[in-house]
């Protein structure tokens, strides 16, 4: 199953969820010394769920701001992907000396799994008010059974009968 598959299937950034923790877990084994073919599988197989990462969170960065802003949003969001990079080369080589590339993929998993919880939150946060304003829109009514019945199990009505 590829990643387009997914995506019709799942909501879109609760797939980027699902990739960020995938993508984050295999970098903790890399705390630990391991041989050069071994780093680089994990390597491997962490970067491998960033494509169910990037497509969502971009779009649903784009998708918030404003359509007057959207350019200029997603210029100050490369601007700062490339100010950043030169930065995070320079501190990396005194951390590798200092701490070592253990200590470098320690300190790297652990900025990641923050990154991973304040996203997952902020997406759990966002997918429960879209359930509080779809409830709201929709109080639930009785179906034949004698339950409550979900969105998903309505149909809408035609308002020109």
């Amino acid at each position: 199953m590829c990643s387009s598959d997914l995506v019709a299937r799942m909501r879109p950034l609760v797939l980027a969820g699902i990739g960020l923790v995938l993508g984050v877990l295999p970098l903790w084994l890399l705390v630990t010394p391991h041989p050069a073919w071994m780093v680089a599988a994990i390597l491997g197989v962490s970067g491998a769920f960033i494509g169910l990462v990037n497509a969502p969170a971009i779009g649903f960065l784009t998708m918030r701001a404003p359509e007057a802003v959207r350019g200029k949003m997603m210029t100050a969001l490369i601007t700062a992907n490339v100010v950043a990079t030169p930065i995070a080369y320079g501190v990396t080589g005194p951390i590798i000396r200092d701490l070592g590339l253990n200590g470098l993929y320690a300190i790297s998993a652990a900025g990641e799994s923050v990154a991973v919880v304040v996203f997952c939150a902020a997406t759990v946060r966002h997918l429960l008010a879209e359930r509080a304003a779809e409830a709201a829109a929709y109080p639930a009514t009785e179906s034949a059974i004698g339950r409550p019945t979900t969105s998903a199990e309505r149909i809408p009505s035609d308002s020109s009968a």
